[in-house]
């Protein structure tokens, strides 16, 4: 972190060295830093995220699976609530008639748009030194739809945060203005935040609002106006900086620097006021004064910033004097250098965290005359831990990996934290540091035989993927001697073949030598007598089915699994037979798959197409299932339909054409119109039409739309603790009136989100995989698939990606619910 640098989402600049890097990031819209280099994002229903993990440590092992660089330090904005005092707009009163009309019983506040953060904006950390001294804890957040914006607490847990709301039942700040939109915030030089109103009638994206009333409202009326706010505290105004008083010119100047440089412009101020500066309470006295310093390249201001971050009065003061060391000089690096390890024996943690940030940052490798082993091994904070690590896994020395070996150990007493697990594991692909990672494992299972170490699961994985696991000559005792226990020999062997299996490598000929075979025999009885065992728990099953597969070759154990793909069994179990299958490359899944498909339910189907898709061997069949009527083309969502599309083999592609088309659906519409008129909604869209009587709505059944929800959305939505977080939740709908509901179910591709749209990977070695982009790392992405599972595939392995600009929501679901069914779900969405 470089508070002299520019900075977005997603790109840093560094006006040093003229380096312009990836960060981790791509959230919409708001960024900011606390004091201690902490960085906030806010995403539309997402108010408040951490980026824990850096990209540039990411990037540096492609082989690491990193489900997500953020942390969500709030609930999701289908949990969090917002209490909007403001009235509704003259459009959403037309809409509430429609409610009103339809029997509605929504509060007022249902009625005038929502209820729940749908368009968080503009996070900023408050640095000021204008309000209480509690109020340096707080982030404040936008929502702009709501006319209003709130505060949240950010909580230390761990190596990150919580946020959480304090203000009860209100928001900090709600207007009964419509066209009070806040969108951003700043920490001004008088201390106080400053607020940032567009202040525009309409704030939705046009797609958003149904076609009547799009035409009738002026969506640019107020482009040409916004508003400035400044959020002052009680008590009366304050002057234009931190109310300061003048300054006394008698007095010497190290006792009036700040007072005298805040009265003055900061451009005219010393080389030695703007170091003192750095000191400042607020944030942008200290932040401007960096910035001077940089530019002005003054060789003054060094010795003066190294007594800072010595003798700096605040922690705040000590970090921006050995950032803006750094900064004033290249030549003068080793003593930035030595001044990051004189304030790694800091008190405060915070220090000592931005020092190792410092090191990282600059990639220094020190000696054990200037900080010893044992100096780090004493490091409690796991903040500070989090960035030790960071910083060590650039480094190739012995001693680096002691120190991650040692930090892993420490660790399992926070029950193996998964961010300090993801910085220890981040380091690059170095085989000294593989060796001693694996040399401190032996002696953690000696400590502790019967605990499971998650980080050799990772490690072995990790190894598979990068190395010739046949110079790797150590394993094979780790894995069979006395001093390894099953539970963690097990988990070696499992992701060293789950390694070797996604990479289409040959098993190691020393994974076939006596002792182990004997051990491999052992674990897959285990597994078949626990995975048939009906009186063992589910997950317990499931796992097994899933383990089964690495350890067994398809021959021995395909019939066993096929056979837990009967409707007789727990849901969760036939999921599992499914996935296990599809491991598996033997041409026989397709066949299993199909002979099964008229008994599977639609999560079934769901993963079976998705299966039946990877690999084009399997798409011949399912062609030819399709030609023999096994398999109707109803049946497939548009996400498979747009995956078939796509398929670049000559001969599959003019089957393809023949069978499925473009894969579009019939006008969208002209159906969309037939439902509306049917279930009685069209002839109220306008008041003017037809002649005044209003027609019989078609009464919906609470219960006849559950069943409706589970068989036709509940594999992508979640509503009421039941289904899969793939799409929107759908507890957000409640205030859409029934024309909004049926448009947007009968026509799922009219507004694809950024979030919810489709993508498709090609893997090298002939898989197709398709889903939501759910998270992406420099070395990875995952997808979210239809059925509620994820993939993640490494980008060393994608040899394509594309987006076909549609929705993972299947268009067509007119063929499966009439419009009184429709009613019925429609009923039971808004209960």
């Amino acid at each position: 972190f470089k508070p002299i640098a520019f900075k977005r989402n997603d790109f840093s600049f560094d006006p040093s060295t003229g380096d312009v890097r990836l960060e981790s990031g791509g959230a919409r819209f708001g960024q900011t830093f606390d004091d201690w280099g902490n960085r906030f994002l806010c995403n539309i229903r997402n108010p408040c995220q951490h980026v824990v993990l850096p990209y540039r440590y990411l990037a540096r092992n492609p082989y690491l699976v990193v489900p997500s660089a953020l942390n969500d330090c709030a609930e999701a904005g289908d949990q969090l609530p917002v209490w909007r005092t403001s009235p509704p707009e003259p459009w959403r009163e037309f809409r509430a008639k429609r409610w009103v009309q339809e029997g509605s019983h929504l509060p007022k506040s249902e009625l005038v748009g929502a209820g729940v953060v749908t368009s968080s904006s503009g996070i900023t950390v408050y640095r000021g030194d204008a309000y209480p001294k509690e109020y340096r804890d707080f982030a404040f957040v936008a929502d702009v739809a709501g006319n209003l914006f709130y505060r949240m607490k950010l909580v230390p847990d761990g190596v990150t945060f919580k946020a959480v709301q304090v203000d009860g039942n209100k928001n900090f700040c709600t207007s009964d203005d419509l066209w009070f939109r806040p969108v951003n915030f700043v920490n001004a030089p008088d201390g106080c935040l400053h607020v940032c109103d567009m202040y525009r009638e309409v704030i939705e994206h046009p797609w958003s609002i149904p076609d009547d009333i799009h035409a009738a409202v002026d969506l640019l009326r107020g482009r040409d106006k916004g508003r400035i706010w400044r959020l002052a505290p009680k008590g009366g105004p304050l002057s234009p900086l931190s109310g300061a008083p003048q300054s006394n010119q008698s007095s010497p100047p190290s006792q009036t620097a700040q007072r005298t440089v805040r009265t003055t412009l900061l451009s005219h101020a010393s080389t030695q006021d703007l170091v003192a500066l750095l000191d400042h309470p607020n944030a942008w006295h200290r932040e401007t004064a960096q910035r001077l310093l940089f530019e002005r390249q003054d060789q003054a201001a060094v010795e003066p910033l190294r007594e800072l971050v010595k003798r700096g009065k605040s922690a705040q003061g000590r970090i921006g004097a050995l950032w803006a060391l750094n900064s004033v000089t290249t030549s003068n690096s080793r003593q930035a250098v030595e001044s990051a390890i004189s304030a790694l024996n800091a008190q405060d943690s915070k220090v000592r965290a931005n020092a190792c940030k410092f090191l990282a940052d600059k990639n220094i490798s020190l000696t054990d005359s200037e900080v010893s082993f044992e100096h780090f091994r004493k490091e409690t904070e796991r903040a500070v831990q989090l960035w030790l690590a960071l910083w060590h896994g650039n480094l190739k020395q012995d001693y680096a990996g002691k120190l991650l070996a040692h930090l892993a150990w420490e660790n399992r007493s926070h029950r193996n934290d998964s961010w300090l697990q993801t910085a220890i594991l981040s380091y690059q692909d170095e085989p000294v540091v593989d060796s001693v990672f694996l040399g401190f494992a032996s002696l953690w299972a000696l400590k502790e035989p019967e605990a499971e170490f998650p980080y050799l699961g990772q490690l072995s994985y990790r190894m598979a993927l990068s190395s010739d696991l046949s110079k790797h000559s150590m394993l094979p005792q780790f894995i069979t001697g006395s001093g390894f226990r099953k539970v963690n020999s097990r988990l070696i062997v499992l992701q060293l073949l789950r390694g070797l299996k996604q990479q289409n490598k040959e098993v190691p000929s020393w994974m076939l030598n006596s002792a182990l075979a004997e051990l491999l025999s052992e674990w897959r009885t285990e597994l078949l007598t626990q995975m048939e065992d009906s009186k063992a728990d589910i997950p317990l099953r499931s796992k097994s089915l899933s383990d089964l597969s690495l350890l067994a070759d398809f021959q021995s154990v395909s019939h066993r699994i096929n056979a837990f793909l009967e409707a007789k069994h727990p849901v969760e179990l036939q999921l599992a037979a499914v996935e296990a299958l599809g491991s598996y490359r033997e041409p026989a899944v397709a066949d299993m798959l199909i002979d099964a498909w008229p008994k599977m339910t639609p999560a079934l189907r769901d993963k079976a197409t998705t299966i039946l898709l990877s690999r084009t061997d399997r798409i011949a069949k399912l062609l030819d299932a399709i030609e023999a009527k096994k398999i109707t083309r109803a049946q497939l969502s548009v996400a498979a339909k747009a995956t078939l599309g796509r398929q670049k083999t000559p001969a599959l592609a003019e089957r393809i054409a023949k069978l499925i088309g473009d894969g579009s659906s019939s006008n969208r519409k002209e159906v969309i119109e037939k439902y509306l008129v049917e279930m009685g909604i069209k002839e109220r869209r306008l008041p003017a039409v037809g002649d005044g009587k209003m027609p019989s709505l078609l009464a919906g059944n609470t219960t006849r739309g559950a069943k409706i929800y589970e068989t036709a959305c509940m594999v992508c939505h979640k509503f009421a603790d039941k289904g899969n977080d793939v799409g929107p939740h759908l507890g957000t709908i409640k205030a859409w009136t029934a024309e909004q509901l049926v448009t947007n179910i009968l026509d799922p591709n009219r507004e694809v989100s950024p979030n919810f749209a489709l993508y498709i990977v090609e893997t090298n070695d002939g898989r197709t995989l398709s889903g939501l982009i759910t998270s992406e790392t420099a070395g990875n992405l995952t997808l979210k698939r239809a059925d509620g599972g994820t993939d993640t595939v490494l980008r060393s392995e994608i040899k394509s990606l594309t987006s076909p600009g549609i929705s993972l929501m299947p268009e067509g679901l007119e063929a499966a619910i009439t419009p009184q069914q429709m009613a019925d779900l429609i009923a039971y969405l808004k209960q």
